[in-house]
């Protein structure tokens, strides 16, 4: 009789741990804004009261933005951001949240899943990278008549200016 007891006690114990929903770490999720997507990451801590978290917003360059308040009770999440008139209620489903985003008098349905999102690694067109876009040529010429070749521009006819700085003792600083 004592070991059916136990089993059934071990069996709940662990079914009652599985149950237990944690909702520590990352979420993230994304905003359809006008055909657009928004991708927003809930950094989500719990503390001795409770719980806290963070705001990150990859797309728009914003990471650690302050939650006024996060609770979750009842399977429910709730977070408020003052600041920006930022609320986010959202029902536990197996492995993620469902619920409604609102701001500024919109609301937009998000689903946030646990993990992190990777951050795009912006394209920067003053860095090019190779292979270029374009036609790209390196072009050097010798001036067999100057010693130190300067070029002065181009003079009125559109011939281009080469003097030798060697040959001229005199210098013009502007600034």
């Amino acid at each position: 009789m004592k070991t059916p007891f136990f089993i059934l006690l071990l069996v709940t114990t662990f079914a009652i741990a599985a149950h237990a929903q944690d909702i520590v770490g990352p979420w993230n999720g994304s905003l359809n804004v006008s055909g657009n997507p928004l991708r927003l990451v809930l950094n989500i801590a719990k503390t001795e009261s409770g719980y806290t978290s963070t705001l990150d917003s990859p797309d728009q360059g914003a990471a650690g933005i302050p939650v006024s308040k996060t609770t979750f009770e009842n399977s429910k999440l709730s977070i408020e951001i003052s600041a920006a008139k930022i609320e986010y209620t959202g029902d536990f489903q197996t492995d993620k949240f469902v619920g409604v985003f609102k701001q500024g008098g919109q609301e937009f349905p998000l689903e946030l899943r646990k993990g992190s999102v990777a951050v795009k690694t912006l394209i920067r067109p003053q860095e090019p990278q190779k292979p270029y876009p374009y036609y790209a040529e390196e072009v050097t010429f010798d001036n067999t008549k100057a010693k130190i070749p300067l070029a002065l521009g181009k003079d009125v006819y559109g011939k281009t200016i080469i003097a030798d700085l060697a040959a001229m003792p005199h210098g013009l600083v502007a600034g």
